[in-house]
């Protein structure tokens, strides 16, 4: 006999891809092949990064369109870190703090751009990189 889990139980099990179905657990399919990021997109001509998080990569082009919306400059889409968190994508606006621009908009200056630079070059070791430095 299964107990009812609680709901921070349900909470954690649907952070893990897992979902509660007639009192067993069982793997959510279209989870199981999605990957996480964070991304960063480029406000072209305004020298602006913003910084977010996307639940599955797959879906950027999506997130860019309906973002592009409301954005005056063109939106480009610099990189994105796979296998990211959402806690880690505030922690990587705490990391580029000092450039922020307005909630999750950065300027494209210092070590933001530097590390933007090294990650369209090299996109795999910049998403080891990033993510060694946002670990608690």
């Amino acid at each position: 006999m299964h107990s009812t889990p609680s709901a921070e139980e349900l909470l954690l099990l649907q952070e893990a891809g897992f979902d509660e179905r007639d009192g067993t657990r069982a793997v959510v399919a279209n989870q199981v092949s999605q990957v996480s990021g964070i991304y960063f997109l480029s406000a072209a001509g305004a020298n602006l990064i913003k910084i977010g998080f996307v639940q599955n990569i797959d879906k950027i082009a999506r997130r860019v369109d309906a973002l592009q919306a409301g954005c005056p400059y063109a939106l480009v889409n610099v990189f994105v870190a796979r296998g990211a968190s959402r806690r880690e994508e505030w922690r990587a606006h705490r990391l580029f703090e000092e450039y922020r621009f307005r909630a999750e908009w950065f300027r494209c200056d210092g070590r933001l751009k530097s590390f933007l630079q090294f990650a369209v070059a090299y996109p795999d070791e910049a998403s080891r990189r990033l993510r060694l430095q946002l670990e608690d």
